[in-house]
């Protein structure tokens, strides 16, 4: 329900871990091993594409 208050050019919908291997659960998005090295990317990015702050 979140998602729909959002602007839609906002929203980005990604999927974490391999199709044959084990999943991301709700924690591992932020703390799990992985994250740093494949979230975290994700995440810069975006926030690098939308950051309305000028120097």
């Amino acid at each position: 329900e979140t998602v729909k208050v959002i602007p839609q050019h906002l929203v980005t919908y990604k999927v974490f871990g391999k199709p044959e291997g084990p999943h991301y659960a709700h924690y591992d998005l932020v703390g799990g091993r992985k994250a740093v090295h494949e979230v975290y990317p994700c995440i810069i990015e975006f926030l690098s594409q939308h950051d309305d702050v000028s120097s």
